[in-house]
């Protein structure tokens, strides 16, 4: 049993190692093909190429005002279209999420709350968030074979950063309750197959409650979100000699794996 787990790893890290061929030579000489850090003015609209939105500043003072986004979005999908692009055989896009106020996950009474991502109609994420309370569907790096729910901002690369707050009183009723900070960041970044030389991101919030919280100095949305530091790199067709390496790899992982069954 023993012999067999042992080889069982090794078949897995051959594996791995024509894996990571794979996913290293498409970045061989990527190209920037988009980026914005929307560091204009607040209230400045959103950017050529985007189909919605305006500049947000988050409201952290430690900040001073710096750190802007695009935003605020409730139940709509946002996207940004590019075209032109010049020849390639795979695309990465990253971005930040922000996820702000009261996302409720999976919670049956006020969920439940989604964001996904799409590229050219391909849907690359579609899960819950949760700022508290109910868990969430997204688990990042922390799934768990057979488990489907998480902890609230599980995966997040930030938690209580920006400075937004959510107040637990309803806007006719006096200020009874607790003003809470409820916000997160995430950060992800895809990469996929695309050959075209025209792009469309679309990102999408579903099942948000979408509420204008009145109050003193105006208000908030109940639960919203944006984005930031959005970039698209284009990955070249890879050339023969690494096409040859991809496929040396996979014929040593499948041939150790013949001499593994053989042995056993």
């Amino acid at each position: 049993m023993i012999i067999r787990i042992i080889r069982n790893i090794r078949f897995a890290a051959l594996l791995l190692s024509a894996a990571a061929l794979i996913l290293a030579a498409p970045a061989q000489g990527s190209t920037l093909a988009y980026s914005h850090d929307f560091q204009w003015d607040v209230g400045a609209p959103a950017p050529y190429g985007w189909s919605a939105g305006t500049i947000q500043s988050a409201p952290n003072p430690d900040y001073d005002g710096w750190r802007r986004f695009l935003g605020e979005f409730v139940n709509e999908t946002v996207t940004l279209s590019l075209n032109d692009l010049a020849p390639h055989a795979f695309v990465q896009v990253e971005f930040d999420l922000y996820l702000l106020r009261s996302w409720d996950g999976e919670s049956d009474e006020f969920g439940k709350d989604f964001f996904g991502f799409r590229a050219d109609g391909s849907q690359l994420l579609r899960e819950s968030f949760s700022n508290g309370g109910a868990g969430q569907s997204y688990c990042g790096s922390a799934c768990v074979s057979g488990q489907s729910v998480y902890a609230p901002m599980t995966g997040a690369a930030e938690t209580y950063s920006l400075g937004y707050r959510f107040d637990n009183w309803l806007p006719e009723s006096p200020k009874y309750g607790t003003s809470e900070v409820m916000d997160s960041v995430y950060h992800f970044s895809f990469t996929f197959a695309h050959g075209a030389s025209n792009l469309q991101l679309a990102f999408f919030g579903e099942g948000l409650q979408p509420f204008w919280v009145n109050r003193e100095g105006g208000g908030y949305w109940d639960e919203s979100w944006g984005l930031d530091n959005v970039s698209v790199h284009l990955m070249p067709v890879p050339e023969p000699q690494t096409w040859a390496l991809l496929l040396a790899g996979f014929l040593l992982a499948f041939a150790a794996r013949r001499r593994a069954a053989a042995d056993f």
